[in-house]
């Protein structure tokens, strides 16, 4: 089981080219985002977490919460 917390796991947007990458630079090869993610809301969500919410589906998060 999951706890019901949410979880950074490495994956970032880059803003130059505006696609999500995995720290090392590699564009992941699948995705398990949440239903209208990512959203980008605020303009300033670029690290993905696991989302306790939706089952830990993928949710573009501000880094700053993420850390």
């Amino acid at each position: 089981n999951w706890p019901d917390e949410n979880f950074y796991f490495g994956l970032c947007r880059d803003i130059s080219k505006d696609v999500f990458l995995w720290q090392n630079g590699e564009a992941p090869t699948y995705d398990f985002w949440m239903t209208d993610r990512p959203d980008n809301s605020g303009g300033d969500q670029h690290c993905v977490i696991l989302d306790h919410r939706s089952n830990h589906r993928w949710n573009d998060e501000n880094c700053d919460w993420a850390g």
